[in-house]
């Protein structure tokens, strides 16, 4: 009886030991994949760009990072595979790439972002005393469409204004416009 025991415990004992090396080769089968996101001709750093890491194998595998202020990304303990990272930001067009992690080595991968351009409509800025509708407003009302601002060069949005009938912009020092005054309010 006690040599059933004893061959008992031996066969638990190099289950476990069996089941701990196996669990440990099966855990460590992952790595990762770090990059940069940079301006397509500048190179410049995107910070705060949403990178998502998609396992091609399982799609239901997507995990999400966002860029440091230096335009760089990692992600940490993914299982070995082929992944498409979709990138995103705001301003720019959304662009992908691929890459492959297998071995345990990092993979490692630098993708770039092109501006998109957004078409605004006007804004119309007007001041009453009272409300009232556009038509019964007795000041005139200037509008400075995106042609406008186009043809102008500006440092500032002051500078897109500036004659512009009843408003006046007043200098602080040399080249500094900080102040848009409308006809007839705050005048000093």
């Amino acid at each position: 009886m006690k040599g059933v025991i004893i061959m008992h415990v031996r066969k638990f004992c190099l289950f476990v030991f069996f089941f701990c090396t196996a669990s440990g080769i099966l855990i460590a089968q992952v790595s990762s994949i770090r990059g940069s996101i940079v301006e397509i001709g500048t190179s410049h750093p995107i910070p705060n760009a949403n990178i998502q890491a998609i396992l091609q194998s399982d799609t239901t595998i997507g995990l999400k990072a966002t860029t440091d202020t230096d335009g760089n990304f990692f992600f940490d303990k993914l299982p070995f595979g082929s992944y498409k990272l979709v990138v995103t930001a705001i301003g720019y067009k959304q662009n992908s790439g691929m890459t492959t992690i297998a071995d345990g080595i990092a993979s490692t991968i630098d993708l770039s972002l092109d501006f998109e351009s957004y078409n605004l409509q006007s804004i119309i800025v007007t001041a009453s005393r009272k409300k009232e509708m556009l038509l019964d407003a007795p000041a005139s009302v200037a509008v400075i469409d995106e042609r406008g601002i186009a043809e102008r060069p500006a440092v500032s949005y002051i500078d897109h204004v500036e004659g512009t009938a009843g408003l006046r912009t007043i200098e602080r020092g040399i080249g500094y416009k900080d102040i848009i005054i409308n006809r007839g309010w705050g005048d000093l």
